[in-house]
């Protein structure tokens, strides 16, 4: 039992149940690299997958640990399953000095398959956007450069769980990259950039007492929730003028279906004020989340049998 409560523990303090936004976005640019190999390179698809994994799993805990460390989560008094980080000394779950360990432990676990990976595929494309990944990782929330107490959250999130990873996994299958890849990337990027920003408005008041300039905090929730609505449009017409340009098949605007879940979310927003705390505070996030898994995964399969 105490090996099984150190595993629970451990999945807490990583965030665990925020491996979707890395895995789902992998899974779909691989499904959509199938259609230009004869087969699945499964093997390679399972290392890779393992390799991201032990990358989010670290940036998580890297994440936390200096959030923590700086005060931003500290002073989280409302936290979300989908936002306040997991707070794991503050918690009493594991010490700041296993936190630090931890993270830099798992990340640099992730560089032995992503290693292996690189050296049995074509060129350097995968040392690079892995070490692209690791160096986002790091300047996240570390000092000196702290890119998402800076504004920069979103930026970084969308660039790194979207290009840069379907990029990545769709040379890890078909050793090439392509356009459809390259207008998946952007929407999911967008869709996951998103996720971030929805998931800053519980954590508006502790990030702004920490000195945690997120784009929630520069703007106010108003603002943010227009920004919001925004980005939903570009992430679903960039699917569009994908498809416009032949890049993507027309099954793949079957995504549009999604949308209405967007809109729900918008005016979730715009009444976030006196949203109740806690149960209606987490609800934009958990729908954000769900929209996340339902526009990477239908875009992935859409763009695969479309292609196929």
């Amino acid at each position: 039992m105490r090996v099984v409560r150190a595993v629970v523990t451990w999945l807490r303090v990583t965030r665990a149940h925020f491996l979707g936004a890395s895995l789902f976005p992998y899974a779909a640019a691989a499904a959509i690299a199938s259609t230009e190999v004869r087969e699945l390179p499964w093997g390679r698809v399972v290392v890779g997958g393992l390799a991201l994994a032990l990358l989010h799993l670290g940036a998580n805990l890297w994440n936390d640990f200096w959030d923590e460390r700086l005060g931003a989560d500290v002073r989280t008094h409302q936290p979300t399953v989908w936002s306040g980080g997991s707070r794991p000394a503050t918690r009493g779950l594991i010490s700041p000095g296993q936190a630090l360990g931890g993270s830099l432990l798992l990340l640099l676990s992730a560089s032995v398959p992503g290693l292996y990976l690189n050296w049995t595929s074509h060129g350097h494309v995968i040392l690079w956007l892995g070490l692209l990944g690791l160096v986002l990782a790091l300047a996240y929330s570390a000092p000196p450069v702290r890119l998402a107490w800076r504004g920069w959250g979103e930026v970084v999130v969308g660039i790194a769980f979207g290009p840069a990873l379907m990029a990545g996994a769709h040379w890890l299958v078909a050793q090439s990259l392509s356009p459809a890849i390259g207008w998946a990337g952007v929407a999911v990027g967008l869709q996951t950039a998103l996720v971030l920003l929805v998931n800053e408005f519980p954590d508006r008041a502790a990030d702004r007492q920490a000195g945690k300039q997120t784009l929630v905090v520069r703007l106010g929730p108003r603002a943010a929730g227009h920004l919001a609505v925004l980005l939903w449009a570009l992430a679903y017409g960039s699917v569009g003028v994908g498809v416009w340009t032949r890049a993507l098949p027309g099954r793949a605007l079957t995504v549009w279906v999604t949308a209405p879940l967007a809109g729900a979310i918008a005016l979730m927003l715009r009444d976030w004020e006196r949203a109740e705390p806690r149960e209606g505070r987490a609800l934009p996030s958990s729908l954000q989340v769900l929209l996340h898994a339902l526009f990477t995964l239908g875009l992935g399969w859409a763009v695969k049998t479309g292609l196929g």
